[in-house]
């Protein structure tokens, strides 16, 4: 019987050998010859190590047990100036119709499937500092498995089919940002496992996806509670109907400054057409600001505190002028959205005070 084939070495004896060793290798040679010629170095490069990009899951050694053991691990990268905390409450908080849809089609997968557990419940958003970093801790239908403050967070969901670790790393990066690392890892335990996470494997994509954008915005998205998420939702709502009210009920008078061009046929002494574009334009500019209200509730977690104040001060002119019109929807609205305007301040106050360091004595 043949012995094991040995490769050849080349014209110095370390052709064959890997890259980093061969430059080590040609170095020695060099130095023997006395041969002042300058030789390759492999010069370190933050985040890499042979010339390969390390990950921050990599480099945590409470990981390295879980890494080596799993079937399928898939890593999403981002950059932020978040915390730890507010990156894990944003990724966690991110739960929108649609994915709520595909829950629910997970279900009846799961049921075909007979696993324990077909249903995922939906619990409460949790804020950045009601996050449970302890072992045994309950984050969304997740447990916490591990967890070390600022650096990493190991959350765990366990099935009869397989089991499933969400994985949040972070490291300093430039200019007092941090680099995040979401990575999922999954066990499998038996058929059913490879043949469950197959089937929804490109919808995790996208739901691990958005999360990660989730976490990089941080705990805005925990943070938004329902009144600062309803405000603008009702006002978009109203809005729509003040548009669609003026397009049915003023239909023969936009039908009348349609068939006219358009152009200036609205003249200053028709009121009744006045009165359309004026009623038309009013609901847009209260679907324009619908929407920036609510961009300032997916940047921030709040609504603008002025906002209150702007509906206010639109509606109460118009109810006092001319009762008989729908500016009266706009009166609960506005002082909702004040009460919550205050409540924010309020429990921002007294996050602040809370997080003061103590005296020194």
């Amino acid at each position: 019987m043949r012995g094991d084939r040995v490769p050849r070495p080349g014209a110095h004896g370390h052709a064959h050998l890997p890259r980093g060793d061969r430059w080590r290798a040609r170095d020695a040679s060099a130095a023997r010859r006395g041969d002042a010629r300058p030789v390759p170095t492999a010069l370190p490069t933050p985040g890499r190590q042979g010339g390969h990009i390390v990950r921050i899951i990599d480099r945590v050694p409470e990981l390295r047990e879980l890494l080596a053991d799993a079937d399928h691990v898939d890593v999403r990268e981002a950059e932020s100036e978040v915390s730890l905390r507010e990156f894990v409450a944003g990724a966690m908080g991110r739960n929108p119709a649609w994915m709520r849809g595909l829950f629910r089609a997970r279900g009846v997968l799961a049921r075909i499937l007979r696993l324990r557990e077909p249903d995922i419940p939906i619990r409460a958003v949790q804020r950045p500092e009601e996050l449970p970093f302890a072992p045994g801790g309950r984050v969304a239908f997740f447990t916490v498995k591990e967890a070390a403050e600022n650096r990493f967070v190991v959350l765990e969901a366990k099935d009869n089919h397989l089991s499933a670790w969400l994985v949040v790393a972070t490291e300093p990066a430039a200019e007092g940002r941090a680099r995040f690392e979401l990575a999922t890892l999954v066990k499998y335990h038996r058929w059913t496992g490879p043949v469950y996470f197959g089937v929804i494997r490109p919808f995790h994509h996208l739901i691990v996806a958005g999360m990660t954008r989730a976490g990089a915005r941080g705990s805005s998205v925990a943070r938004e509670g329902g009144v600062d998420r309803w405000v603008p939702r009702l006002l978009l709502t109203i809005a729509a109907g003040h548009v669609a009210v003026g397009l049915v009920g003023d239909r023969a008078r936009w039908g009348g400054i349609v068939s006219e061009g358009l152009w200036n046929t609205v003249a200053g002494d028709d009121d009744a057409r006045r009165s359309t574009l004026w009623f038309m334009l009013g609901g847009i500019a209260l679907g324009g600001l619908a929407v920036l209200i609510r961009r300032s509730v997916i940047d921030t977690g709040r609504m603008p505190p002025e906002t209150g104040w702007i509906l206010l001060s639109s509606a109460i002119p118009v109810c006092v002028l001319e009762p008989n019109s729908g500016a009266w929807t706009l009166l609960p609205l506005g002082a909702l959205a004040l009460w919550g305007s205050r409540r924010d301040h309020s429990a921002a106050s007294g996050t602040l005070e809370h997080g003061k360091p103590a005296p020194t004595q």
